[in-house]
């Protein structure tokens, strides 16, 4: 589990990151990682998440960009307090690589806020780390 506190802009991120045996095919190459995500707003201000941005990166240092309106098809709104979660998923060609990133997001006054997404690792339990 990894957490980053933005204290800029008064967000905790808590990323779950998790190795889906039940999906993955090691003979092909194919690793599938699942990520749980929290979003807490800790501010007074209620914000929208607008887009996403990250960057994966297996072990051979391979990179792909993902970036996109919304997160999982939605711009969620988070009142003062209020806590977003979603689940998602990506695939590498190697047992272990990493993720990070950013969203951009909106407050109630029009002001934009670029939320950190801290790296995180995805990781086969068996691999080397």
């Amino acid at each position: 589990m990894t957490i980053f506190k933005d204290y800029k802009n008064n967000i905790t991120v808590r990323v779950e990151p998790k190795y889906d045996e039940l999906k993955s095919n090691p003979k092909k190459s194919l690793y599938i990682f699942s990520y749980d995500v929290f979003i807490t707003n800790n501010s007074q201000y209620r914000i929208q998440i607008k887009r996403r941005s990250f960057i994966i990166t297996d072990a051979f240092f391979n990179i792909e960009y993902v970036e996109g309106e919304g997160i999982v098809g939605q711009t969620p709104i988070l009142e003062p307090g209020g806590t977003y979660n979603y689940i998602s998923f990506c695939h590498l060609k190697t047992s272990f690589g990493s993720m990070k990133g950013y969203y951009t997001a909106t407050d109630e006054f029009g002001n934009s806020l670029k939320i950190i997404i801290p790296e995180f690792v995805l990781a086969h339990p068996y691999s080397i780390q």
